[in-house]
């Protein structure tokens, strides 16, 4: 299957789900027990469960500064209350809405003007953060097993940029790279009639969402144990035993050494984003995603008898009915970071 990876998600996995089934069956693990893998978290961590609350489940000294901003409200208090945590942290700040899942909604602003801009449309609530600078971005998949914690994969992320011709304007040039191309509703349209020098880099994008036009690609074989001992210290709490960290770090050296930010922790909805290297065939995607899944039900059966406030299944499908259509309605907003330049060496 060619660009299988772009495919609809539940019609790629539904093999998996059915294997999914046969674990639930043989370890006595319930739809809804599926959550008790992660007990500590809101359902686990679901899409629909607030970011900043799971964010603050954990010890802040790995992530960057963060707060709540409320989407209802005077329209005042929210500006001033992004201008002043700019004024505290410095800009450039993340916004990313508290409920949301594959980049939808998220944006960079730089400065107050695009903050002025940015603020009419916030609409629901939305975490604020300092911008972690990397420039690297990793995903990486923590599982811990009967008391044993691993790093499951991990993935680098590949932001989507063009390299300037001098002759040819941004929007040219990612017409010419058929990928690209797929994505082009979704970049930034600021920079589309520049017209880069030749050999200049233009990054279109600084989300780092596979569906929004990052590249992953398997690096799992760069974990290290200093690596999980900072993963445990970031998150390594009691009740949280599956999901994925996306960090930021300067170096490949600086991540294998464990000196990075997390920006964000994703619970038992995670999955091991390698899996979408283009180089992996669709049954070596498939692969992945069913081992990870063996985990989580191997995990739930453990911590079967863990309290947890769970919603009855009519609640729980309102709740989850509401997240997505809220994240479909962020998915038709396009406000991602102005283009960066970088001069190639």
């Amino acid at each position: 299957m060619k660009r299988w990876e772009y495919r609809n998600i539940h019609v790629l996995l539904a093999p998996v789900y059915l294997q999914m089934l046969g674990w639930c069956l043989r370890y006595g693990v319930t739809p809804m027990g599926i959550f008790k893998a992660n007990y500590g978290l809101d359902h686990g961590g679901a899409t629909f469960a607030s970011k900043f609350a799971i964010q603050m489940s954990f010890p802040q000294d790995a992530f960057p500064p963060t707060t709540l901003l409320g989407g209802d409200g005077e329209r005042s208090k929210r500006l001033a209350q992004i201008t002043e945590f700019a004024r505290a942290h410095g800009y450039p700040v993340v916004l990313k809405p508290d409920q949301g899942r594959i980049g939808y909604g998220v944006t960079l602003l730089h400065n107050d003007q695009d903050a002025e801009r940015f603020v009419d449309e916030i609409a629901v609530d939305y975490l604020l953060q300092a911008h972690a600078p990397g420039p690297l971005e990793f995903g990486v998949f923590y599982v811990r097993q009967r008391g044993e914690e691993s790093i499951f994969a991990i993935n680098s992320k590949e932001f989507p940029a063009v390299t300037g011709t001098g002759e040819h304007s941004v929007a040219e040039l990612i017409d010419r790279d058929t990928r690209l191309a797929t994505f082009k509703s979704l970049f930034n349209r600021r920079a589309f009639d520049d017209v880069p020098a030749a050999g200049e880099s233009v990054v279109l994008s600084s989300v780092g969402s596979h569906t929004l036009g990052c590249v992953f690609r398997d690096v799992t074989q760069l974990r290290t144990q200093e690596m999980l001992a900072a993963v445990h210290a970031a998150v390594g709490i009691d009740g949280f035993n599956y999901g994925r960290l996306d960090v930021r770090c300067a170096s490949i050296e600086a991540f294998q050494r464990g000196d990075f930010e997390v920006i964000e922790v994703n619970g038992v909805e995670s999955l091991a984003t390698n899996a979408f290297d283009p180089g992996f065939s669709y049954r070596q995607g498939l692969r992945w995603f069913r081992d990870q899944y063996r985990l989580l039900i191997e995990i739930a059966a453990e911590h079967k008898a863990a309290e947890m406030d769970l919603l009855g299944y009519r609640e729980f499908y309102t709740r989850v009915v509401r997240a997505e259509d809220s994240i479909a309605r962020l998915g038709s907003l396009v406000h991602f970071a102005p283009a960066a330049k970088k001069n190639r060496p």
